[in-house]
């Protein structure tokens, strides 16, 4: 179902709205590699090289949209996973835990109604 809506969702909005989506990640990544002490987990690093080769290597449909799905797996690894340690980026992921803890919780409350 939120594959569904998703769907519908990106359809609907213009071209733009897909650079915006990409593209404001990667600038607050940037912002935070200069602000203060940054790492890399290699073995992290090492399974998106793998995936990036993989997509380079298969032959699959224009209309599977490999790379731009890789680009947003890449994005969702930056900004949730352990992929890069930074302290700011250490407290945007507690605060993002927060919220969808308290946005579920009200979804599961609503659903009772």
């Amino acid at each position: 179902m939120a594959l569904l809506l998703g769907g519908m969702i990106f359809n609907f909005l213009p071209w733009p709205s897909l650079v915006l989506f990409y593209s404001i990640p990667t600038l607050i990544f940037i912002y935070l590699f200069h602000t203060g002490k940054t790492s890399f987990n290699l073995s992290i690093l090492l399974f998106i090289f793998l995936c990036f080769v993989s997509i380079l290597t298969s032959k699959a449909e224009n209309y599977f949209f490999q790379y731009e799905r890789f680009a947003g797996f890449v994005v969702l690894l930056i900004c949730l996973s352990p992929f890069v340690e930074n302290s700011e980026l250490v407290k945007f992921r507690l605060r993002l835990f927060e919220y969808f803890f308290i946005m579920f919780l009200i979804v599961t409350l609503l659903s009772f109604l």
